[in-house]
């Protein structure tokens, strides 16, 4: 069966948390269908499928802590995630953005990804504006079409590469 989600929006619901914290779900928050969703201070911790998943809704994230997921933030299906001011730690990827989505991140920290800090494709718009990538397999990794805008980002230590941009150039020796 489906896992279970701590926070389900749906239906144009209105929802804002401060100072939560989802832990163990398989969705920490799934939100869906014109919902918009606020969390301010909350902790995702160790959620199977994602600390927040967003697929035809609007989610902020403000001042909170991703850590342990299996992915952070999971934008999908047009979801639009907008975060500041927030970590990341410890998630197989930090944030995935896929099928036309739309993500902002703004000063956060996105550190430890067993796979990639950020991985986007299927059209998805990213905005990654002055934050930390460091220790993870790639900071940012465009997996196919998307647009990328890139300002004031640090790299610190990515095993396999700092940002991947697609379409990727083939290197030809001569």
């Amino acid at each position: 069966g489906a896992a279970a989600s701590g926070v389900l929006a749906t239906g144009k619901s209105k929802v804002s948390l401060d100072g939560s914290s989802i832990r163990d779900s398989g969705r920490g928050a799934w939100l869906q269908d014109g919902s918009v969703t606020g969390f301010e201070r909350c902790v995702f911790k160790n959620n199977s499928i994602a600390g927040i998943c967003v697929e035809a809704g609007i989610c902020s994230a403000r001042g909170t802590v991703f850590q342990g997921n299996n992915i952070g933030v999971f934008a999908d299906r047009g979801g639009e995630a907008y975060i500041s001011g927030s970590g990341f730690s410890g998630n197989r990827t930090g944030i995935k953005a896929d099928n036309s989505s739309k993500i902002s991140l703004e000063t956060s920290s996105v550190r430890g990804c067993g796979w990639d800090g950020v991985w986007c494709g299927g059209g998805a718009d990213l905005r990654l504006e002055f934050n930390t990538f460091s220790a993870n397999r790639n900071g940012i990794k465009e997996d196919g079409p998307c647009v990328v805008k890139t300002e004031g980002n640090k790299f610190k230590g990515n095993g396999a590469a700092d940002h991947l941009v697609w379409p990727r150039t083939p290197r030809v020796s001569v």
